[in-house]
C-alpha cells in the first residue's frame, strides 16, 4: 500500500490492514476466504430464517386466526425493528467487532423463530422484532469485515460470494420446509431452523478471534447519540454524488425483492391454485438462479462493466418479471412461471453483492460499516412500505394487484440510476 502523509490516516490504515504490514502485497486467498465463507453462512441463516414463516404461511395463517394479508404486517414489523436497529449498527461494529455483531444477528434469527413455538399472534410479533434486529445488522457487519480483507480487484466478486448465502438459504428453505413439514409439523420446523442458527453462532467463534481487531485497535467510540451518528452518516453519504442514485434505487429494488420472497408462495397457492410443494419448488428455482446470478454479476462488475450499468439492467428485468407475476392467470400453464422466477432470480435476486461492493468502494474503508448501515436504512424504507402496501391492497384487490403496485416503484429506481 502506498505511504500516506497524514499521521491520522496512517493510523487508520494500520487498523484496517492489521493482518499485514502496510507495504506488503495484496492479501493471499487464505486471508480473505475464511471470513468470506463465514459471512456467507450468516447470510444463509438470514435467508432461511426470514423465509421460514412466509413459506409456512398457508399453514400458519389459520393458526393465528387472520387472513393472508397478516403476512404483510408481519414483514412490516420485522423491518420497522430493523430500521431502529440501523441507528446502532455502526457504533456496535466499532465497539464489539464485525464478527461479534454477526454472531448477535444469528442469535436473533434463532430467537425470532423460537418465539413462533407459542403459536400466538403476539409471539410471532415479538419474534419478528428479533428477526428485524438481526436482518438489518448482518449486512453492514459483513461489509465492514470484508472491506478490510478483500483485495480491491476482487471486491465485487467476494461481496457477491458473501451474498450468495441468501439464495442458498432460500433454496434450502424452498425445498426443505415443505418436505419437513409432514414429518416435524410447523413447530418442529421452527425449532430445527432455530437450532441451526444457534449452532452457527458457536461455529463463528474461531473467525471472531482471528479477524475482530482487539479493543485497542478499534475505531474510537461514537461521539453523541445514535441518531446524531446516523444523521451524520446520511449527510456524509449524500454528499457523494455517485452515492445518491444508489440510495434512491435501494428502496424500490428491495421492496420488490422482499415481496417476491414473502408473498410469492401465498399468491401461487391461494390465487394461482398451485400446491405448496410446487410453490416451494419455484422459490427454490428463484434462489438457485440467484446464487448463479450473484456470482455472475459480481464477476462482470469486476471485469467488464460498471456496477451502475448492471443495476440498470437488473431494474429492467425486475420490471418485466414483476409485471408477469402480477398479471399471471390461473388459467395459464405453469411452466412459464418457472422461467419468470428463474429470470428474476438471475437479476432481481442477485444485485445485492454488486450494490454493497459499490457502496463500500465509494467511501474510505473506515467508513464502510457506517455507509453500509445508511444503505441498509434506505433499503428498509422499501421493505417497510412494501408489506404494508401489500397488506392493504390484498384486502381490496388481491396479491396480483399488490405485486403490480410494488413493481411500478422499480421504475423510480431505474430513472434515478439513468439520470445520475
Amino acid at each position: 500500500m502506498p505511504s500516506i502523509a497524514q499521521d491520522g490516516q496512517r493510523v487508520m490504515v494500520v487498523w484496517l490492514d492489521m493482518d499485514a504490514p502496510p507495504a506488503t502485497p495484496p492479501p493471499k486467498a487464505a486471508a480473505y476466504w475464511p471470513p468470506t465463507m463465514a459471512m456467507m453462512a450468516v447470510h444463509v441463516a438470514f435467508a432461511w430464517g426470514l423465509m421460514t414463516i412466509p413459506i409456512l404461511g398457508p399453514v400458519l395463517v389459520p393458526v393465528v386466526g387472520y387472513g393472508p394479508e397478516i403476512l404483510g404486517f408481519y414483514g412490516a414489523v420485522i423491518w420497522t425493528a430493523g430500521f431502529l436497529a440501523t441507528f446502532l449498527t455502526g457504533p456496535a461494529i466499532n465497539r464489539f467487532g464485525a464478527v461479534r455483531v454477526s454472531q448477535f444477528c444469528t442469535c436473533c434469527f434463532g430467537a425470532g423463530l423460537l418465539m413462533g413455538e407459542f403459536g400466538a399472534l403476539w409471539a410471532f410479533a415479538i419474534g419478528s422484532v428479533f428477526l428485524g434486529f438481526g436482518a438489518a445488522t448482518e449486512s453492514p457487519a459483513s461489509s465492514a469485515l470484508l472491506i478490510r480483507v478483500a483485495p480491491p480487484a476482487r471486491r465485487g466478486f467476494i461481496f457477491s460470494v458473501k451474498q450468495i448465502g441468501v439464495p442458498i438459504g432460500g433454496f434450502i428453505a424452498g425445498f426443505a420446509i415443505p418436505a419437513l413439514l409432514p414429518l416435524l409439523g410447523w413447530r418442529g420446523v421452527l425449532a430445527l431452523v432455530a437450532a441451526l442458527c444457534f449452532a452457527l453462532v458457536l461455529a463463528l467463534e474461531p473467525i471472531r478471534r482471528r479477524y475482530d481487531p482487539p479493543p485497542a485497535l478499534r475505531p474510537p467510540p461514537m461521539q453523541g447519540n445514535a441518531l446524531q451518528d446516523m444523521v451524520a452518516g446520511w449527510r456524509f453519504c449524500w454528499a457523494i454524488p455517485a452515492m445518491r442514485p444508489l440510495l434512491i434505487a435501494n428502496a424500490p429494488y428491495n421492496a420488490l425483492q422482499f415481496s417476491m420472497h414473502t408473498f410469492l408462495v401465498v399468491r401461487l397457492v391461494t390465487e394461482l391454485h398451485l400446491s405448496l410443494v410446487m410453490a416451494g419448488a419455484m422459490i427454490a428455482v428463484m434462489q438457485i438462479c440467484g446464487l448463479a446470478g450473484r456470482l455472475g454479476l459480481g464477476w462482470l462488475a469486476d471485469r467488464f462493466t460498471s456496477p451502475r450499468g448492471i443495476l440498470i439492467a437488473v431494474g429492467f428485468c425486475m420490471l418485466a418479471t414483476g409485471t408477469a407475476v402480477a398479471i399471471y392467470s390461473p388459467a395459464w400453464p405453469t411452466w412459464p412461471l418457472f422461467i419468470v422466477v428463474a429470470i428474476f432470480g438471475l437479476t432481481g435476486n442477485a444485485w445485492n453483492g454488486v450494490f454493497m461492493a459499490e457502496v463500500a468502494r465509494l467511501v474510505p474503508p473506515a467508513e464502510a460499516g457506517r455507509a453500509s448501515a445508511v444503505a441498509m436504512m434506505a433499503s428498509i424504507f422499501g421493505v417497510i412500505a412494501a408489506p404494508l402496501a401489500v397488506g392493504w391492497i390484498v384486502a381490496v384487490s388481491g396479491f396480483g394487484a399488490a405485486f403490480g403496485a410494488v413493481t411500478a416503484t422499480v421504475l423510480i429506481a431505474v430513472v434515478a440510476l439513468l439520470r445520475r
